[in-house]
């Protein structure tokens, strides 16, 4: 049987809204299953339901901003549902860099389902579009461990190996090793592996680097964006 076109496009349409409230939905799940025995999240719970339930509304300016609020209190899961809609362009006009900014900020919080966001967006925005949005992700980790956040530490080392062009392995191993000295969960085993990507003379220069840093972190000081493994 031949459908015309535009019967094709409105059972596109229909799909497509329904994939957003299922990946909605999966995430939400996702965040309840977390939060549970949190009970100070309990009020971003419900606003993240509330944001939910404005997408399954088809309220979707109601849902982007509810999400964006969310987001910029670090909750990952509202950052994926943020890129979404802003990739989709619903609630706003599209707009792709911001998509990749929140997109990268949930992959390094864990939500997986931010790689295929990401993969889409790299297909479009080139390299040097993606350097300021990069930037733009390094600045907000790098705050939030200046603000006593060393939950972002290992976000931040991982930034330098899963999110650049290049991988920076010296720059992770220094986080991963603040972060091991900070007795952050599972931070060993992954501080090992960028050591064995690193040059053997190279390593004890990088922990003096290290204890620089942590040095500064405990006694208060911001770091600064650009510190490199080649500064001392």
């Amino acid at each position: 049987m031949n459908i015309p076109a535009r019967g094709w496009r409105i059972q596109l349409r229909s799909f497509y809204c329904a994939f957003l409230a299922a990946s909605f939905a999966l995430v939400m799940s996702a965040h309840q299953a977390y939060a549970s025995g949190h009970k100070a999240a309990a009020s971003t719970d419900s606003d993240f339901a509330k944001a939910v339930q404005a997408v399954r509304d088809k309220n979707y300016q109601l849902a982007l901003n509810l999400f964006e609020l969310e987001a910029q209190k670090t909750e990952f899961e509202a950052m994926y549902n943020l890129a979404l809609l802003l990739k989709a362009g619903k609630g706003r006009p599209q707009n792709y860099v911001n998509a990749l900014y929140w997109a990268y900020l949930a992959q390094l919080g864990g939500i997986e389902l931010a790689e295929d966001v990401i993969d889409d967006l790299t297909d479009i925005l080139d390299e040097k579009q993606r350097e300021p949005i990069l930037a733009r992700v390094e600045a907000q980790l790098v705050g939030r461990i200046n603000k006593g956040d060393f939950d972002a530490i290992p976000q931040y080392a991982n930034y330098f190996i899963s999110l650049l062009e290049e991988p920076d392995y010296e720059k992770a191993y220094q986080w991963y090793a603040i972060a091991v000295a900070l007795n952050l969960p599972d931070m060993m085993e992954l501080r090992d592996d960028m050591e064995s990507e690193l040059e053997t003379e190279k390593i004890p220069e990088l922990q003096e680097i290290s204890a620089t840093l942590f040095n500064e972190l405990m006694n208060g000081q911001a770091i600064k964006i650009g510190e490199t493994a080649n500064e001392s």
